[in-house]
């Protein structure tokens, strides 16, 4: 069995082992999945799915999202008391 073979093998059995694994983080395209696992990473996945739609309303493209400034995606306590964020590293983003 060569390399390929065994590849489709695997999958095979993965696949019939994992038919539908649900993905707790809410998401619309692959770009919004990766950012949201990149801050479950920081804390929970219900508070990433309560920031994320912020940060999407901000920027919900690569190309938009690298035009916000980091100033931008600061928590200040200005923001709305209901605003969630999430702790990065003791840096608070919206």
């Amino acid at each position: 069995m060569n390399r390929k073979e065994k590849a489709k093998k695997v999958y095979s059995i993965l696949n019939q082992a994992y038919k539908s694994t649900p993905v707790p983080l809410d998401h619309d395209d692959p770009y919004t999945l990766l950012i949201a696992v990149l801050l479950s990473a920081q804390c929970t996945d219900e508070r990433v799915n309560k920031v994320t739609p912020y940060l999407f309303k901000k920027a919900k493209t690569p190309k938009k999202m690298i035009k916000l400034s980091y100033d931008c995606l600061l928590y200040t306590s200005d923001a709305a008391d209901d605003t969630p964020c999430v702790d990065l590293g003791g840096r608070r983003i919206i």
